[in-house]
């Protein structure tokens, strides 16, 4: 009987202790944990400073410095393209004007220094060529008016033509005068003053005295530019004259 009480005090002692134990580890572990806490708080806080920190003084480099530069360097960058777009629209424009018949650019009066038998006149409302002192007469000159029509770059011709002659009439008798106006079947007179006679070719002459059609005649191509918006030189082709292709200068 006594070894059973014994027995009983030895386990319930055992129980006791091992509560302690487990007691005093819990103790342990939570005074470990709150060190740790502590530790970890510690090292967190001044790096989280320094982020901060770091943050303020980048927030104020951008708003201090950065931002000062910022609108002066844009106005540079829209300046350039502004004035990149401004360049190319120039070049554009000058280009168009370069290269398309604009009737503007042949408009005046050409005609050759060294040999004026040849001119051209162009106006707005017509145009007209001009060959001077006819079968080598110094009262008599052909002219062919017509309509000017662009047909490629900086080039032209004429349509609707019609040919006239223009005389002087101190060159002709009055003899010569009227049997020039009698012949009605060559000639109609459209325009006569005191000192110049219009004659008009009619059909029947135009038949006989041009084989080449009228309206391909003569070709005028605007040449030798040099970054001018008016050319100075104008080449004229026709196949009907004994000079096929000449070079006529700007008068006006």
């Amino acid at each position: 009987m006594k070894n059973d009480e014994n027995k009983s005090l030895e386990e319930l002692a055992k129980d006791q202790q091992k509560q302690a134990e487990l007691l005093q580890e819990e103790k342990t572990a939570a005074i470990d944990s709150t060190k740790s806490d502590e530790t970890t708080a510690e090292n967190d806080s001044p790096l989280d400073t320094e982020v901060v920190e770091e943050i303020s003084e980048d927030e104020e480099l951008i708003s201090d410095e950065n931002l000062a530069k910022l609108p002066t360097v844009s106005k540079k960058v829209y300046r350039l393209i502004y004035g990149a777009i401004a360049v190319m629209l120039l070049l554009l424009a000058f280009g168009i004007y370069r290269f398309y018949p604009f009737h503007n650019k042949i408009m005046g009066t050409w005609t050759a220094s060294d040999n004026p038998t040849y001119q051209l006149d162009v106006k707005e409302e017509q145009t007209s060529f001009t060959i001077k002192n006819v079968q080598n007469t110094d009262y008599i000159n052909m002219v062919f008016e017509g309509d000017l029509k662009a047909t490629g770059t900086n080039r032209y011709r004429l349509e609707n033509v019609s040919v006239y002659l223009d005389v002087d009439k101190e060159g002709l008798s009055e003899d010569e005068l009227t049997t020039v106006k009698e012949q009605e079947n060559l000639y109609t007179v459209v325009a006569e003053d005191d000192e110049t006679l219009k004659l008009q070719y009619t059909d029947e002459a135009l038949a006989s005295a041009f084989t080449n059609d009228l309206e391909r005649m003569f070709y005028f191509t605007l040449e030798d530019f040099k970054y001018q918006l008016f050319p100075q030189d104008l080449r004229v082709r026709s196949e009907a004259l004994s000079q096929t292709s000449f070079i006529l200068e700007r008068q006006t």
